[in-house]
């Protein structure tokens, strides 16, 4: 039996408002993920580095990053973290100063105490030492 061309006709439009449905929900989903964007990823605290500690961290968002924590003036940081700190926390009182080169030389900036992480800027990835009081003037 032959259908009637109207059935044909009625099958070819469900078809096509199937695709147009399927098109319309593919741009909403499209739509909402630029929107509502990524997951953040957690952000470090001055929690993350011990109390009485200076921490420089690995990740630029400070985030999923071990500390590397210490005390103290350091001339020559070791390779674990030499020219690898993309942050740095002070959970201690004193001021620390983070120097570019070894042997505290170089382009350098002050992490003032109880200072949360914060990104080293021009330093990223590029500290080598680390002087436990204020920078030079």
């Amino acid at each position: 039996m032959r259908m009637p061309e109207s059935f044909w006709k009625g099958h070819r439009m469900t078809r096509r408002l199937s695709k147009s449905a399927t098109a319309l929900g593919i741009a909403a989903a499209a739509l909402a993920a630029v929107i509502v964007g990524p997951a953040p990823s957690a952000q470090a605290t001055l929690d993350d580095c011990p109390e009485g500690k200076f921490c420089l961290f690995r990740a630029k968002d400070h985030a999923d990053s071990k500390p590397y924590s210490f005390t103290g003036s350091i001339a020559r940081l070791p390779a674990t973290i030499d020219d690898q700190a993309y942050s740095a926390a002070n959970n201690t009182e004193d001021t620390y100063c983070i120097f570019q080169h070894p042997g505290f030389t170089g382009s350098h900036r002050n992490v003032k105490g109880e200072q949360a992480p914060v990104t080293l800027g021009v330093l990223n990835g590029k500290v080598s030492s680390v002087k436990h009081g204020s920078c030079p003037v």
